[in-house]
C-alpha cells in the first residue's frame, strides 16, 4: 500500500470492535471505545491476561482511512500498539472471521511509561495520519504488554477511546461537500474532556457560520477546516490548562 497526499474531506467512520485475546475466541466489546464521554470511556483488558492482545475494528463500510486517533488509559498503558489493515477476500461475507490482514504492521505507536512522566492524571493521545490509497474494511490494533507501574497490580492495558476518520468508497463528491459539521464533536479530546452540551453548542455555531460564509467559499469543507483548526487549538489549550491548575 502506497502513501498519497489526501486532500478530500474526511468524516468519522463508524466501526464495531472485537477483542481477540491469545488462545481465546474473538468477542464484541461494545461501543464505549468508539463513543467515549467525560464519564464513560474505553476498554480494559482482563486481569493477568496474555499478550499480545488484538483489538479488531470492523468498519461499517469499505472506506479510505485517512486518520486514526488512539487515547491510552492514564495508568494501564500498553508499551506499544502495532497497526494492521485488513480486507475480506472476494465473495466472502464481511466478518472478522473472514478478515485477512497485512503480514507486517503498517505502523507502530509507542506510549510513554506513566510512572516516568510528571503528569499523574494525563491520558496520552496519539494521532496517526494515514493517507492510504487503497480501501479497507478492518483495522487491527495489536497491544503489547503493559508497563509494570505501581498502580497496575493485575498487568492490564486500557484504551480510553479510538476514532477513525476517512471516507466510504461509495461516497460521492456532492455528499462530501454537504458533510454538516466536519470532525468537531468527534475528536477524542473533545469527546473525553468536554461535556456533550458544549459540543452540541459548538456544532450549532459552526452550522450558522457555514450558512453565512458558504457564498464566499468554493466548498463548505473549507469553512469546516478553518473553524475546526481554531476550535482544536482552543480545546487543546483548555486541556493543558486543566492539568497546570
Amino acid at each position: 500500500m502506497g502513501n498519497i497526499q489526501v486532500a478530500r474531506m474526511c468524516e468519522p467512520l463508524p466501526f464495531i470492535t472485537f477483542c481477540l485475546e491469545t488462545g481465546k475466541k474473538a468477542k464484541e466489546i461494545g461501543d464505549l471505545i468508539s463513543r467515549p464521554t467525560p464519564t464513560k470511556a474505553g476498554f480494559l483488558s482482563a486481569k493477568y491476561g496474555l499478550f499480545p492482545l488484538d483489538l479488531i475494528l470492523q468498519l461499517n463500510k469499505v472506506s479510505y482511512l485517512t486518520k486514526l486517533q488512539l487515547m491510552a488509559h492514564k495508568e494501564f498503558v500498553s508499551k506499544s500498539v502495532k497497526i494492521f489493515f485488513g480486507n475480506v477476500p472476494g465473495g466472502k461475507a464481511i466478518s472478522q472471521r473472514n478478515a485477512t490482514f497485512t503480514n507486517e504492521p503498517v505502523g507502530t505507536i509507542e506510549f510513554e511509561n506513566p510512572d516516568a512522566v510528571d503528569r499523574p492524571n494525563a491520558r496520552e493521545l496519539k494521532t496517526v495520519e494515514v493517507g492510504e490509497d487503497e480501501p479497507i474494511s478492518f483495522v487491527k490494533l495489536r497491544l503489547s504488554a503493559n508497563y509494570p507501574t505501581k498502580n497496575n497490580k493485575y498487568n492490564q492495558v486500557g484504551i480510553v477511546g479510538i476514532k477513525l476518520f476517512g471516507r466510504p468508497v461509495d461516497q460521492s463528491e456532492e455528499e462530501e461537500d454537504n458533510l454538516p459539521y466536519g470532525n468537531i464533536g468527534h475528536d477524542l479530546v473533545t469527546l473525553v474532556y468536554i461535556d456533550r452540551e458544549i459540543v452540541d453548542f459548538i456544532q450549532k455555531v459552526i452550522k450558522s457560520i457555514m450558512v453565512v460564509a458558504h457564498p464566499r467559499m468554493t466548498r463548505q469543507s473549507e469553512v469546516i477546516t478553518l473553524i475546526g483548526k481554531s476550535l482544536t487549538h482552543a480545546s487543546n489549550f483548555l486541556f493543558f490548562m486543566y492539568f497546570l491548575n
